[in-house]
């Protein structure tokens, strides 16, 4: 009967102890899984923001490229070969770093072979400019095609963002990717039409279609831009670089199709380059920061999980010490 007694008494008074401990076994579990899944969110957003960077600088690479290849297909003799060269040396550099972060993108829904693809289509492109077989129609579609396959793989990267706090950063960051390549597609069309002498009806139209591209991608940054990164692009619109483009692109196009130009083609590369520049910077400062942020948010959440660890054992290890005295304590005595 004593021993059933102090079995008994043992039983409840292990429970009575051992519950609030038992509970905070159970919530420290539950956070360990949830800040699991949180480190692993933010893990996946590094991932695709470097996925979003890499393609991105390939993407205004390859654009910047797309304008000089504009230049020479216009004028063959003219002062921009040797920079052609050296750009396209600088794309490549940039589609190396892209390949990297692509293949160490575990958790991110990117196509593996996309900067083989991009490769193959450059080399095809860049031929037919050496062998005098590209228009700058078939040159600036070439081009366009692999800067918009870039553009694409880095929406791929974005869209790996689960964390909703930086969609809208991550909504604002494309936006403001592709303003810019809109900004680069003008350049390209309308350095070709200085190194011509004028410009013609379809390039024309194609440079106020991207005009008008770079107004609806403004008005989907400033949607969802942050105030620090607002306050980037509105110092780089005051840039004379930027406003010496807008006047010269007004030049260009108010006369109409078929007008000649003044030349001025020095000045508008240099000022168009400047403008994408500035804007090229600035998305990567928003992305970097992307990255940043959910770095120090899975760096907080593998703590909290390292931490709910150690209270979940600390508390197992207390009731295995509880059970312990209360035997020695109360149950041997009543035995005795």
């Amino acid at each position: 009967g004593a021993m059933r007694r102090a079995t008994s008494i043992r039983t409840k008074l292990v429970l009575l102890l051992a519950t609030p401990l038992i509970a905070l076994v159970v919530l420290a579990g539950l956070g360990v899984r949830w800040t699991s899944d949180a480190a692993s969110r933010s893990r996946d957003t590094v991932r695709g923001t470097e996925v979003a960077l890499a393609s991105t600088r390939a993407a205004l690479e390859v654009a910047r490229e797309r304008g000089l290849a504009a230049a020479v297909i216009a004028n063959p003799t003219g002062s921009y070969g040797q920079e052609l060269r050296f750009q396209r040396g600088q794309a490549d550099v940039a589609l190396d770093q892209l390949a990297a972060a692509v293949a160490g993108a575990d958790g991110v829904d990117v196509d593996g072979g996309v900067v083989d693809e991009v490769v193959a289509a450059l080399v095809e492109a860049r031929a037919r400019i050496e062998g005098g077989q590209a228009t700058i129609d078939t040159g600036l579609t070439d081009y366009s095609a692999v800067v918009h396959t870039l553009l694409s793989t880095g929406e791929t990267g974005v869209a790996a963002i689960e964390d909703a706090d930086l969609r809208a950063t991550a909504s604002s960051y494309t936006a403001l990717t592709h303003l810019t390549d809109a900004i680069a597609l003008q350049q390209s069309l309308l350095v070709a039409a200085y190194s011509a002498g004028h410009l013609d009806g379809g390039g024309r139209d194609r440079a106020i279609a991207a005009v008008a591209l770079e107004d609806t991608w403004r008005t989907q940054f400033e949607q969802g831009a942050s105030t620090e990164a607002l306050a980037g692009y509105e110092q780089a619109s005051r840039s004379p670089s930027v406003a010496a483009t807008d006047r010269l692109r007004s030049e260009v196009l108010a006369p109409g199709p078929g007008a000649s130009v003044p030349d001025d083609g020095d000045l508008w590369f240099t000022s168009t380059t400047r403008k994408v520049d500035l804007l090229a910077a600035l998305a990567d400062d928003v992305g970097s920061d992307m990255r940043s942020t959910a770095e120090a948010r899975g760096s907080s959440a593998e703590r909290s999980r390292v931490l709910l660890l150690v209270l979940g054992a600390a508390a197992l290890a207390l009731i295995a010490i509880l059970a312990t005295l209360l035997h020695r304590l109360v149950v041997r005595p009543i035995r005795a």
